[in-house]
């Protein structure tokens, strides 16, 4: 019995296991492909605000509104490849200088940096913005997310292995008093049964079959009995008789 609940216990933390392990990774992919899109939003948003403010004056692009000093690290707009608003790191400007030059929109991943590239259509120039978007923020927010799934999987596991066995034990608890009323029975009742009611389970259904396994049993051992009494009727006359003729002539001689 204890291998049995034993095997029952460890195939329910294997199936809990690749459960959890499926629904981590999937949780973690599907929370990756949204903290990018997240992330490329805001570059959009932030590209398409500074270019709502990019126009053409006297021949000259200009923007109509000054940036913040906080975007200027992280915005910034080229016009016919010469900078002209915003301040690029040091470490990204090849980069950026690149994109500048690319005169097409498109997107790269720099480190932990998204730089989004934009061209903004102004008559004459070539004008292209590009931001930055600080990535560390939605790994940390990843990292943690998966943590958690780790830890969460871990105690679903261990909760599913505990469940599965108190539920083995308890119904196998039901085989264990059945095994020790029938070893009791063998020596001192052995017409009793099981009697277990109504089937409400497979245990049920075993100790009925069990009940009627035991019943024909004892009808096959009742009619031996009666059998062999009446073969030691049948032969006790004949033996009487032999027995009489026997003394007969013992006196005879």
């Amino acid at each position: 019995m204890t291998g049995f609940r034993s095997r029952v216990v460890a195939l329910t933390v294997l199936i809990a296991t690749a459960v959890v392990a499926i629904l981590v990774v999937v949780s973690h992919v599907l929370l990756s492909r949204v903290t990018d899109a997240d992330a490329r939003d805001l570059a959009h948003a932030r590209a398409e605000a500074i270019a709502g403010n990019i126009t053409a004056r006297g021949g000259r692009v200009v923007l109509t509104e000054n940036g913040s000093e906080a975007l200027d690290e992280v915005a910034w707009v080229y016009a016919d490849g010469r900078l002209i608003d915003g301040d690029v790191p040091p470490s990204v400007v090849g980069r950026v200088e690149t994109l500048a030059d690319s005169g097409r929109s498109r997107t790269e991943t720099v480190g932990d940096y998204l730089l989004y590239a934009r061209r903004v259509p102004v008559d004459g120039h070539r004008v292209m913005v590009i931001v930055r978007v600080d990535l560390t923020p939605y790994e940390t927010s990843e990292q943690r997310s998966l943590t958690l799934s780790l830890i969460l999987g871990g105690l679903t596991i261990v909760l599913a292995g505990g469940v599965a066995h108190l539920v083995v034990r308890r119904a196998l608890r039901v085989v264990h008093e059945m095994a020790a009323l029938a070893d009791d029975w063998g020596h001192h009742e052995p017409g009793r049964r099981f009697n277990l009611g109504v089937p409400r389970d497979e245990f049920g259904e075993l100790g009925q079959t069990l009940d009627r396994l035991l019943e024909r049993v004892d009808n096959a051992l009742a009619d031996e009995r009666r059998l062999t009494d009446e073969i030691a009727h049948e032969l006790r006359t004949p033996l009487t008789v032999l027995r009489a003729e026997a003394q007969l002539a013992r006196r005879a001689i």
